[in-house]
């Protein structure tokens, strides 16, 4: 397996300059003419449906205007600079990284919005809804940040209970025989639901996330009884494709989830994820596979420093919260969006054909990022307080993509325990070979080895 994760830390992904576009709205790839969407999928599909045989057309692969493939960090480019700043402030004051910071902005973002707004590609109706798995070491600030994003949702948690109660109180008071539906309480967050609650809750709300300091607390399926671990877990894995769910209850009335919406977020330490994930055997049932895999490499841990987060800071990410909780419609996707879509889509699968072809819980995880994609791409959307997917931001969100599918290499490595080595990238082999013969070339090389010129530029495009 390719885990490339274990090199340096990526660039600063600032600077990159956005996805050429030529004139004609069309978008300029590898290929000396422009790429329409029609093309885009038609070179694309080659590359994908007939990989590892000869003669493949691997550009798609390698195209140097697609978002960067080697992530080693949470990009914020893509972000309002607002919105970057109030990350830096949380990442200096809390000294965690960065990427703790990142991912609880974005799932606390796509808790408010629920299912509120949503967006149509191709054939699915996607809504905001991420399962992220946040992994660190112990004190290494998984959970500052992540108390920092949620403090606004959970002011409101508390506002909603008192208007439930409140409610109720009335509703007791009332005749019952004309009082009518006792109130239901309607909110953002659970904690530490039964599994008939979770899905109880998401009956009456039709959204909800599910946020736990420790995420093994919340894989322990059946705890408060002797319910079926494999049913819960089924409608999990039904649940994460916004499936429709049928509660039926000896004890009480059946219950319809239509276009369920879970989020679900949670930190763990690197030596759970075996206990979490492979001794449950979640990696063999999907569940692992629908995750996305917040684990930085981590550094040294920083000197003390006094630094506090301002209440102006805070009362900025507010308003981001209500904002975000009035809005509600339907998010589209500009052309140039798409193109850049389906370019990914496409290089993803030619990626778990080859690369990932042998390991099928890799290859799922890969898959999985398609449907990931599109509901990151709604969330930056409307941070942005925009209602069109624009091209750089489908492209920073493909590279978001990219940093999660390189930590769930690392993670899915650690759980199986294999060792994986850093893998030498193409720029490095050639600056070496350059270095100890300067006048290297592909053909050189394929004539000292008895091959052929195309089966070096395969190899080299295949493996590193």
């Amino acid at each position: 397996m390719n885990a490339n994760y274990l090199s340096q830390q990526a660039p600063n992904n600032a600077s990159q300059p956005a996805i050429p576009v030529a004139e004609d709205n069309t978008y300029h790839t590898l290929w000396d003419e422009p790429l329409d969407i029609e093309n885009v999928v038609s070179i694309s599909a080659q590359s994908y449906t007939h990989s590892g045989d000869n003669g493949v057309d691997y550009s798609i692969v390698d195209n140097p205007n697609s978002p960067n493939m080697d992530v080693r960090e949470l990009p914020v480019y893509g972000l309002p600079t607002q919105l970057q700043n109030i990350i830096a402030d949380v990442v200096g004051s809390f000294q965690c990284e960065r990427d703790f910071a990142v991912a609880s902005m974005l799932s606390a973002a796509a808790s408010i919005i629920g299912k509120r707004v949503k967006c149509q590609f191709c054939s699915y109706t996607n809504y905001p809804a991420l399962w992220l798995a946040i992994v660190g070491n112990s004190a290494s600030g998984k959970t500052a940040p992540l108390s920092f994003f949620f403090k606004p949702i959970e002011e409101m948690e508390r506002q909603a209970f008192d208007s439930y109660l409140n409610a109720k109180k009335e509703w007791d008071k009332q005749d019952e025989a004309s009082r009518g539906e006792k109130p239901e309480y309607l909110h953002y967050i659970t904690n530490n639901p039964t599994d008939e609650a979770l899905l109880n809750d998401l009956a009456i709300n039709g959204s909800i996330c599910w946020k736990v300091d420790e995420l093994r607390t919340m894989f322990n399926f059946g705890k408060y009884s002797n319910s079926n671990n494999n049913a819960i877990v089924g409608n999990l894995l039904s649940i994460f494709n916004n499936s429709d769910v049928t509660i039926s209850r000896a004890t009480k009335d059946p219950r319809y989830l239509k276009c369920p919406n879970l989020n679900i977020v949670g930190t763990t330490q690197p030596p759970m994820l075996k206990k979490i994930f492979q001794n449950s055997g979640f990696v063999d049932d999907g569940l692992f596979q629908r995750f996305l895999f917040v684990y930085p490499d981590g550094g040294e841990v920083p000197l003390f420093n006094k630094k506090r987060i301002s209440d102006s800071v805070m009362r900025e990410w507010k308003d981001v919260i209500f904002m975000l909780r009035d809005v509600c419609g339907e998010v589209t996707e500009s052309d140039e969006a798409e193109i850049i879509h389906i370019d990914a889509i496409n290089r993803w699968r030619a990626i778990a054909n080859t690369e990932y072809k042998d390991v099928d819980p890799m290859v799922a995880l890969v898959r999985k990022l398609e449907i990931h994609l599109c509901r990151l791409a709604i969330i930056v959307t409307l941070l942005c307080d925009e209602r069109v997917i624009s091209a750089k931001t489908m492209k920073y969100c493909v590279e978001c993509m990219e940093y999660f599918r390189l930590c769930g290499d690392k993670a899915y490595c650690f759980i199986k325990n294999e060792v994986s080595t850093p893998v030498i990238t193409k720029a490095e082999l050639t600056a070496i070979l350059k270095e100890l013969h300067p006048d290297w070339s592909q053909s050189k090389l394929a004539e000292s080895v008895g091959v052929s010129q195309q089966a070096v530029s395969k190899y080299i495009k295949n493996k590193l």
